[in-house]
């Protein structure tokens, strides 16, 4: 079985909601409580350097938010993560503590590609 990139938002899925984070991100992007997506997105969408780092990796990829995380997995972690999947298990790859650390995102590419390596 392929593995499979799972990247989880520290937001709640909905159309209200996603308008709600994509005002909060520009009025006050420092109470922003989504490091992943501030770092990933801009007010265009997905930035191209990032949607091409993912591309690269040739997995699967899924973008979920903690409401669908919980729904579909029954599992809680810090937020945001980044996960793999491969069969049933599921890994940490980037935790959040980590995660919020990264004021760039060259400096999240980096990491995710070295994790990525080791796996």
């Amino acid at each position: 079985m392929t593995k499979e990139l799972i990247f989880v938002y520290n937001a709640d899925s909905g159309s209200i909601l996603a308008i709600k984070d994509y005002f909060h991100k520009i009025i006050s992007p420092k109470t922003y409580d989504c490091n992943l997506c501030a770092l990933t997105y801009d007010m265009l969408g997905m930035k191209s350097v990032w949607k091409e780092t993912i591309e690269k990796t040739g997995m699967k990829t899924t973008f979920m938010h903690k409401d669908e995380l919980k729904e579909k997995y029954s599992l809680s972690y810090d937020l945001p993560v980044i996960l793999v999947k491969d069969e049933d298990n599921i890994k940490t790859i980037l935790a959040a503590q980590e995660i919020n650390r990264i004021t760039i995102l060259n400096e999240l590419i980096m990491k995710l590609n070295k994790k990525l390596s080791e796996i």
